[in-house]
């Protein structure tokens, strides 16, 4: 009985990474889709809102959102998830790609569209 547990155990371990894995390429593969103009609706339709276990921990799609204000505009980041992460290290925003959203649409993809935007807040 015990190895069946064991079995069943590992199973689980190997699901949960080619889950990861999977969320990586959809996201990878999904992103080159998104361009200036998209709705954040647009957006969340094309990258979709799955979720995949890393060690047991469950992350989202997006992995993260930030939301700031800056003078009369509401800008919203949507980080996805599409670089792995070395193992025995707890995902880092580093490994995500944001989307730069401006009042509901979409102004840039990647980290130097993000830059540009909290350039100046």
């Amino acid at each position: 009985m015990r190895p069946l547990i064991i079995i069943a155990g590992l199973l689980l371990v190997l699901s949960g990474c080619s889950t990861y894995g999977t969320l990586l390429e959809e996201n990878q593969s999904n992103i080159l889709k998104i361009s200036p103009g998209l709705t954040k609706k647009e957006v969340v339709e094309i990258m979709g809102t799955r979720e995949a276990t890393i060690k047991s921990t469950h992350v989202s799609n997006p992995y993260k959102r930030d939301f700031f204000s800056l003078d009369n505009d509401e800008y919203e980041i949507l980080y996805y998830l599409t670089r792995r992460y070395p193992s025995f290290t707890a995902v880092k925003e580093s490994q995500a790609t944001p989307i730069v959203i401006k009042n509901g649409k979409v102004i840039g993809i990647g980290a130097e569209a993000l830059k540009r935007v909290k350039g100046g807040k």
